[in-house]
C-alpha cells in the first residue's frame, strides 16, 4: 500500500538524499517548516559549543526564524500511536510571531489541519541525542565523561523518521492547549 499524500514519511523522504554530505563537521540536518511552501524540508544548521554543550549558532538560525527565535517547543516524548521516542527534539520559531504579525504555517496547515492556524511564521525542528529521562548510566560509553549535573546538549542529525513525532505533538499542543495554554 503507497502511503498517504500527507504521510510524514513521504513528504521528506524525496529530500533525504540530497542531504547526505555535510558541510562541516559543525552542521547538522535539521528540518524546516517554512511558512510560506506546503512542504517541510530538510536544512543543514549550524551548532556551535563543544560536544555535550551543543547549541544552534544565532546567526544561521535566523537565516531561518524571524524575530527573537524561541525554543520553549520540546519534544520527549511521543504524541501519536504508542511507540517509544528515543531523542530530544527542539522546535524554534518567533517567539513574538503575534506581534511581528508572522503569517500561518502552511506546511503544517497541510499537515495538521486547521487547528495549525495558531502555528505562525517559520519553524526549525533540531535534534538531541538524549532525553531528559535517560539515566545517564544508559549513555554511550563515549559520552559517560560528559555526565555531570547538567544535561548533555549533544547534537543529532534528524531524518524521516522524526516528522511523524514533530507534527504529531505540534498536533496535540493545538489541539489541548489552543485556549489554556497559548505558548
Amino acid at each position: 500500500m503507497a502511503p498517504a499524500p500527507n504521510d510524514p514519511h513521504n513528504t521528506l523522504c524525496g529530500t533525504f538524499q540530497n542531504f547526505q554530505q555535510r558541510p562541516s563537521d559543525d552542521h547538522y540536518r535539521s528540518i524546516y517548516f517554512p511558512p510560506n511552501e506546503t512542504r517541510p524540508r530538510f536544512i543543514w544548521l549550524l551548532w556551535t559549543g563543544t560536544r555535550g554543550g551543543q547549541f544552534p549558532d544565532s546567526d544561521d538560525l535566523a537565516r531561518y526564524v524571524a524575530g527573537q527565535a524561541s525554543g520553549r517547543l520540546r519534544l520527549e516524548e511521543y504524541h501519536g500511536p504508542n511507540r517509544s521516542y528515543s531523542n530530544f527534539v527542539v522546535i524554534q520559531h518567533d517567539d513574538n510571531m503575534f506581534s511581528n504579525r508572522q503569517p500561518a504555517n502552511r506546511c503544517l496547515l497541510r499537515m495538521i489541519g486547521a487547528e495549525a492556524d495558531r502555528w505562525l511564521g517559520d519553524y526549525v525542528a533540531h535534534g538531541y541525542k538524549y532525553l531528559y529521562s535517560d539515566d545517564p548510566d544508559a549513555y554511550d560509553a563515549a559520552d559517560q565523561d560528559l555526565v555531570t549535573d547538567d544535561f548533555p546538549l549533544i547534537a543529532l542529525d534528524l531524518d524521516t523518521t522524526s516528522l511523524g513525532p514533530i507534527v504529531a505533538y505540534l498536533k496535540w499542543r493545538a489541539q489541548t492547549e489552543l485556549h489554556a495554554f497559548p505558548f
